[in-house]
């Protein structure tokens, strides 16, 4: 009987071992954790760069919220807000991308010509630390106006489509911070 009970007990040892290394994920010394798109990412296109942060909902969407390096001053839009998106699971392991901004051309207020500029794609992570997005639709809707964003025609095409940005996940370890 001891000698089943002490087999057993090793058994479990050499189990543990084998089976460690599994339970981290790609970075070593990093907590457990799933392979999904909620995190902090950084990154964007040729000409843009964005920090994003997508938070998973309790119905299995993802909230993503963007907000751009950069000003669009010199573009004659010196006010403009953080990007509010959804994310959406589309066909096979994809998603779906909807976000939307604002931007206007005067810092007065009220706003008399915001418009709401919207973006559509379709994201796919190509390891757990990359997100690529396929931009399909970049258009703008001028306020006031009786379009909703996606459902109807953009009153002008912001940037011609498509293009593509892609995404790097915030590390959530440091090897080259001190020790404290």
């Amino acid at each position: 009987m001891r000698t089943t009970l002490h087999a057993g007990a090793m058994l479990l040892a050499v189990l543990a071992v084998i089976t460690a290394p599994a339970l981290w994920s790609q970075e070593a010394g990093s907590m457990p954790r799933s392979c999904n798109i909620a995190g902090t990412w950084y990154g964007g296109g040729a000409e843009a760069k964005y920090l994003m942060t997508i938070i998973q909902d309790p119905g299995g969407d993802f909230v993503a919220l963007g907000d751009g390096a950069f000003s669009q001053i010199s573009f004659g839009l010196p006010v403009q807000t953080m990007y509010s998106g959804t994310i959406v699971k589309g066909s096979g392991r994809g998603y779906e991308f909807f976000s939307i901004g604002m931007v206007n051309n005067t810092t007065n207020f009220p706003a008399p010509t915001p418009e709401v500029w919207g973006v559509h794609s379709t994201v796919r992570m190509t390891d757990c630390n990359t997100l690529v997005f396929d931009y399909d639709f970049f258009g703008a809707y001028s306020w006031p106006t009786t379009k909703t964003p996606f459902l109807s025609q953009p009153d002008y095409v912001v940037v011609l489509p498509p293009f593509q940005e892609t995404y790097h996940r915030m590390p959530t370890r440091c090897t080259v911070c001190s020790k404290h």
